[in-house]
């Protein structure tokens, strides 16, 4: 495979099909929300007894928690071609960080609000903080920090997807000073050691005895999926390495088609 050619990325093409809407990444959003509601409302639920047809049929479907891990992937290639594009900007960080604030804190505020109200009325005035599950800690919320508290379980449940959240307002947080300061090889080096990374705390927090919440919920654990994205990111903004793989898409096809018979033995 051709190596990212970090020279060629410091130049100034424009990859056309970066320009506008990519309707293609609405087809990928489409499909992780998709694959999160069967995980929910379907493979997660459904219990079949080992060794029947039925439980071989419900392994492809025990894949579907991966769609959480396909929105990783899709918000490292966004934001990071959004901050990459930008890397120069003069206004780099108040244009990002008041984007991110008007699309996600409005919503997730309101939500925090009727959850708190809502439990404030059935439980008749009880005190906050007897409100939370007695884990996490009532502030986390507000600071999109409640992922490092989930040591055993993910909190109230009505407030429990939000750990996913917790881990990309981190990763807002971090990526726009690394994309600002380091160099381009500096960017594809980080993402490629955070792809090699993310399974080696993995296996720590699991042999510490971690071995579900803290691989499951925190963005150490979670890098790989966002490096993947940002890789591809920079990959797409660099003509060279974007003509490799226009010139060997019916390879890559290919490739993915063995790639998802491998998943599938492997599962079955």
């Amino acid at each position: 495979m051709v190596a990212l050619d970090t020279n060629s990325m410091s130049s100034p093409w424009q990859n056309p099909r970066l320009a506008g809407r990519i309707p293609e990444l609405d087809g990928i959003r489409g499909l992780a929300i998709l694959l999160v509601l069967v995980w929910h409302y379907g493979a997660n639920e459904i219990l079949v007894a080992n060794g029947s047809w039925q439980a071989y049929a419900l392994a492809t479907l025990r894949l579907t928690w991966s769609g959480v891990d396909l929105f990783f992937v899709l918000s490292g290639f966004l934001i990071g071609g959004i901050l990459y594009d930008a890397k120069r900007s003069g206004s780099y960080y108040r244009t990002f960080y008041l984007r991110r604030i008007h699309r996600i804190c409005p919503l997730y505020f309101i939500w925090l609000t009727l959850f708190v109200v809502g439990l404030y009325f059935v439980h008749n005035g009880r005190p906050l903080r007897d409100l939370f599950n007695l884990d996490l800690p009532w502030w986390s919320y507000p600071l999109f920090i409640q992922n490092l508290f989930m040591h055993k379980d993910f909190g109230a449940q009505w407030l429990a997807i939000t750990w996913s959240l917790a881990v990309e307002e981190q990763f807002y947080l971090i990526l726009p000073l690394l994309v600002r300061n380091l160099s381009n090889r500096g960017i594809t080096m980080l993402a490629a050691a955070s792809i090699l990374g993310a399974p080696v705390v993995r296996g720590i927090l699991w042999l510490s005895g971690n071995v579900y919440f803290g691989p499951y919920t925190l963005l150490s654990s979670r890098a790989d999926a966002f490096g993947f994205g940002v890789l591809v990111a920079l990959a797409c903004r660099n003509k060279r390495v974007w003509e490799w793989l226009a010139s060997r898409r019916q390879h890559l096809y290919w490739a993915y088609l063995a790639l998802g018979c491998w998943v599938a033995f492997f599962r079955l």
